[in-house]
């Protein structure tokens, strides 16, 4: 999987200017998804290069 375009979202979700506790929770829980689901890819690709 090619994580390119997530870890682009991340980076643009990362210079929102937010206002408020409850937006603030609501864009680190998707920050947070979004860096998960990246990690798992990249262990996932590592795991298949090393194994063949």
């Amino acid at each position: 999987m090619d994580t390119t375009l997530i870890k682009m979202v991340i980076s643009t979700l990362n210079g929102v200017e937010v206002k408020g506790k409850d937006n603030l929770d609501r864009l680190l829980g998707c920050i947070n998804a979004l860096e998960s689901v990246v990690t798992a890819a990249e262990r996932r690709e590592k795991e298949e290069a090393e194994h063949g």
